[in-house]
């Protein structure tokens, strides 16, 4: 938004570390969520205080808690309010495994009345998929596909042109899940049993119960050790292109849960810019991409076979790799990038403020 000659106001928690990033961006910064990640009412009524003290003209949301910040907004001033979906929250509801089963199923449902109030009171959402878009009224609802901003990019990979060092074989650079740390171990386990070396890299907060002790535990449980998987907490934005650069291969080990059948995952732009192939779960979001550039293994969800299987191939095949890697990156180039997405988005402010 700044980009576009907005001045943006940005409340969130540890907002100031934004400042390091761009200087034209005030920050404001919040108290902590409660510890199961939520905002408390106490809280909600701190931001919507906060907010409507900057006087905006538009208030952008970009968390499903703020639903009922933005509906305070909305009756106490004159200001347009935009609800930013990045998820599909109401069946992201179903993956709190720490809550019994009926009480997910109640969160889901009210997760999807207050969507529902948002569609029906705000005047403009915005979805980061064509699968949560269908959620929405088409006349308020505008996807902006999350892709990756290349310039970002191509500034952290400035200096590293040419050949690059090629340290791990699979790199998987994000937040983890249980299920995502078990996959990525039972496919470099599945490698090393058919006698291959095998290094992966994971770059995580590693925000699991037990954290990334619980990780290591595993790896030694597996009979891995260091010397074939590499845990850093996470890294700088700017490192991890060339985090993935210094990689051979790309892995997203997606869940086979409603959710993920809507949520279209970054990582495969990003896999794809830095120039290597991927392999991702077969699941709609990511299948309507690989099926229009064939940059990457379609994988069955749960299948650690077929993920070690087709990792050997690339690692095995280093031409067919760089070509289907070439493959992919030319979408990204030509289509699947925040420059033709920004463009949206400055339409989209520029209806509002008519």
């Amino acid at each position: 938004m700044a980009d576009l000659g907005h001045e943006v106001v940005y409340i969130a928690q540890e907002a100031t570390n934004a400042i390091e990033i761009d200087k034209r961006i005030k920050c404001i910064d919040l108290p902590p969520k409660n510890k199961l990640g939520a905002t408390s009412l106490k809280g909600m009524l701190n931001i919507y205080k906060v907010a409507k003290r900057e006087k905006c003209d538009a208030y952008h949301l970009q968390d499903p808690d703020l639903i009922y910040v933005g509906l305070l907004l909305k009756m106490t001033t004159r200001a347009k309010v935009v609800y930013d979906v990045h998820e599909d929250y109401p069946n992201d509801m179903l993956t709190k495994y720490y809550l019994k089963p009926y009480k997910r199923h109640i969160l889901k449902y009210f997760m999807a009345f207050s969507e529902w109030l948002a569609d029906v009171f705000f005047d403009a959402i915005i979805t980061a998929d064509n699968f949560v878009l269908e959620q929405f009224s088409p006349k308020k609802a505008v996807v902006l596909y999350n892709y990756p901003d290349t310039n970002l990019i191509d500034e952290a990979l400035s200096g590293c042109e040419g050949d690059y060092e090629k340290k791990w074989d699979v790199i998987f650079p994000g937040t983890t899940t249980e299920y995502i740390i078990n996959t990525i171990l039972g496919v470099a386990k599945c490698i090393q049993d058919k006698g291959r070396e095998i290094k992966v890299a994971i770059i995580s907060p590693f925000v699991v119960s037990g954290g990334i002790e619980w990780v290591r535990t595993r790896v030694k449980e597996l009979g891995l050790d260091e010397n074939n998987v590499h845990l850093q907490k996470r890294v700088p934005t700017y490192e991890v292109p060339r985090l993935i650069r210094a990689s051979k291969v790309g892995i997203i080990p997606w869940e086979n849960v409603l959710k993920l059948h809507k949520n279209i995952p970054t990582k495969l732009f990003e896999y794809w810019y830095c120039g290597i192939p991927v392999v991702v779960a077969d699941l709609p979001p990511s299948a309507q991409f690989v099926n229009k550039a064939n940059g990457a293994f379609l994988i069955k969800p749960d299948s650690i076979e077929d993920y070690a299987e087709k990792i050997i191939y690339l690692l095995d095949n280093p031409d067919e790799a760089n070509r289907m890697a070439e493959i992919g990156r030319e979408l990204v180039v030509k289509e699947c990038n925040w420059e033709a997405e920004k463009i949206k988005l400055k339409e989209l402010y520029e209806r509002l403020s008519m």
